[in-house]
């Protein structure tokens, strides 16, 4: 599924952002956009397309595993399963598995990556189901980002949700994003949904309280069909 997905962050002069997930960027998008969020891994020239306006930010996995990386993964890493997806959410209180994650973006740094989304944060409620298992999830998170932070104090991140982890990031990071505010994207069902009046609701206000305590930009992705 290659993903073109535009949104703006609220501020004085609001940076323009674009999300394209497949092979072979559109100059267009470099051109047009401030900013663009692009999978590593389908990127074979980070130089040549940093020539270019927009800003690249490099799409980072913290709490799942996909793909050839699940057989790289300690067993004691995994949690669980997200099906959706086929992935294994890990165990972000484990150390070895936050250096596995920093190792990664160590890679991207030396790739010329100065920009990070940091993507499945929220991965670990799929699985924690105490309030003591998710807040040692949650302070596994909060670590890593810390770390990552601390690794490359340049860098520039953002964050995919990760509302519980903000209260203490909040200082290292420029923006979150919000996925499906009105229209979704099932990938069980391989379906764009409309988002229920509650969810929509729920999401409206973690959004308003990132804007009114930590002031930091939104960004918000819905998912359309393109032939509409």
């Amino acid at each position: 599924l290659a993903l073109l997905l535009c949104a703006s962050a609220t501020r004085a002069r609001a940076e323009t952002t674009a999300f394209f997930y497949a092979a072979d960027v559109p100059r267009d998008l470099l051109i047009a956009y401030d900013q663009v969020v692009v999978e590593p891994s389908h990127v074979s020239d980070v130089a040549a397309l940093s020539e270019q306006h927009a800003a690249l930010h490099a799409l980072g996995s913290l709490g799942e595993l996909g793909g050839a990386e699940i057989a790289r993964a300690q067993p004691g890493w995994r949690l669980g399963s997200n099906a959706a997806w086929s992935s294994a959410v890990m165990d972000l209180t484990a150390a070895s598995y936050r250096d596995f994650v920093l190792e990664r973006f160590d890679a991207l740094w030396r790739a010329g990556y100065r920009r990070f989304f940091l993507d499945t944060l929220d991965s670990y409620e799929l699985v924690a189901k105490s309030d003591a298992e998710r807040a040692r999830q949650l302070a596994g998170l909060c670590s890593l980002i810390h770390q990552l932070a601390a690794r490359h104090p340049e860098a520039k991140l953002i964050l995919n949700r990760g509302f519980g982890a903000l209260p203490d990031v909040a200082p290292l990071i420029a923006a979150v994003v919000a996925e499906s505010l009105f229209d979704g994207w099932n990938a069980a069902q391989r379906a764009y949904v409309r988002v229920s009046a509650a969810d929509r609701a729920w999401l409206t206000q973690r959004l308003n309280e990132v804007r009114a305590r930590s002031r930091i930009p939104v960004i918000v992705i819905d998912y359309r069909p393109t032939h509409e």
